[in-house]
């Protein structure tokens, strides 16, 4: 991957809080079968994060999914926003 880079990431997001979910659901599910897990946006910052990437923006998709957009500029630390469009 080059030092600037931009990576599109769709993924199951974990909402906080105890209210009921699929996605928690699932969670419990991956867990019991295969030892994975979902993680939440925050587990996804720090994992993502710790590969130089800065989070640009989260969009739930569908109530499973989410498209997380992720920069990477690896010499110089850029923090975008863009408040207009989907990604």
């Amino acid at each position: 991957m080059p030092a600037q880079a931009t990576l599109i990431v769709l993924d199951a997001v974990v909402p906080t809080g105890n209210d009921p979910s699929f996605t928690k659901l699932q969670d419990l599910h991956m867990l019991v079968y295969s030892g994975g897990r979902e993680r939440t946006e925050a587990e996804h910052r720090s994992v993502l994060e710790a590969a130089e990437f800065d989070f640009v923006r989260v969009v739930p998709a569908s109530p499973h999914i989410s498209i997380m957009r992720l920069d990477r500029y690896l010499n110089e630390r850029v923090f975008a926003c863009q408040p207009d469009g989907l990604i």
